[in-house]
C-alpha cells in the first residue's frame, strides 16, 4: 500500500535572533561594551553569546609609524642639510660668471716731496721731455728723480705726486706700467716695494725729446 505524503500545514513557527556589534577600542573600553550588550540582551530575555576578539600581545602588534606631531618635532630637532641656501653666483649677460672688481693700492700725496727745488724742477724736466705716453711719463718721472733727488727705487706714491703736480691723469692700476716696462723692456728692476730704474732704464728716459 502506497504511503501518502502530509501535505496539511504546519503550525509551528520558529524565530531567530541575530545582533552583531562593532567595538573599537583598548581593553577597557571592550569590557564597558560587552557588559552593556549583556545587560541589554538580559532585559530582552535572550541569553547572548558574546565573542569577544583574540587577545593580542603587545609584541604581536604592527609599528606604527610617528604620529605627525612627533615628525616635526623630529624634523625641527634634525634639520634638512638639503635646504641650505647657497648664495648664487652672479653671472654677466654672455652666461660667464661675472668677475668680482680689482680693488687697486691707492697712492698717497707725498707732500714732503719737493718737486721745485734743486738745478731743474719737474716741472721744467718735464716740460723739456714732453712726454707722450704714460711709460714715457714714469721714465721722466724716476730719472728726474735719480738725477736730482737722488732717489733710485720710486714707488706709486713718487709717480702720483709727480702726476698731480703737472695735472697728468691718472691709471687706476698706477702700478701696472712699471710691472710692465720691468717684464717687457727692463727699463725697471723690482726692488722691495719699489721699483729701480736700471741703465737700460736711464738710457730710454735720456732718448726721450732729444
Amino acid at each position: 500500500m502506497a504511503k501518502t505524503r502530509d501535505t496539511a500545514p504546519r503550525d509551528s513557527k520558529g524565530k531567530v535572533t541575530f545582533v552583531m556589534f562593532q567595538v573599537e577600542g583598548d581593553d577597557e573600553t571592550l569590557q564597558q561594551g560587552f557588559r552593556t550588550m549583556e545587560q541589554a540582551f538580559q532585559r530582552l530575555g535572550t541569553a547572548p553569546r558574546v565573542y569577544a576578539p583574540p587577545a593580542v600581545t603587545p609584541n604581536l602588534l604592527p609599528k606604527r609609524e610617528k604620529t605627525d606631531a612627533a615628525q616635526l618635532e623630529t624634523d625641527a630637532a634634525e634639520p634638512d642639510t638639503e635646504l641650505e641656501t647657497i648664495a648664487p653666483e652672479v653671472a654677466a649677460d654672455d652666461g660667464h660668471k661675472a668677475s668680482k672688481p680689482r680693488k687697486y693700492t691707492q697712492p698717497k700725496f707725498l707732500s714732503d716731496l719737493e718737486l721745485t727745488a734743486g738745478q731743474e724742477s719737474f716741472k721744467d724736466y718735464a716740460a723739456k721731455k714732453d712726454p707722450k705716453s704714460d711709460n714715457q711719463k714714469y721714465l721722466i718721472v724716476a730719472r728726474w728723480l735719480q738725477l736730482h733727488k737722488n732717489i733710485d727705487t720710486v714707488s706709486i706714491d713718487h709717480i702720483f705726486t709727480c702726476f698731480q703736480a703737472m695735472k697728468w691723469p691718472s691709471q687706476k692700476d698706477i702700478g701696472q706700467p712699471l710691472r710692465f716696462m720691468t717684464k717687457n723692456n727692463s727699463y725697471f728692476q723690482k726692488n722691495g716695494k719699489g721699483w729701480k730704474l736700471t741703465h737700460v732704464g736711464g738710457d730710454a728716459a735720456d732718448a726721450i725729446g732729444a
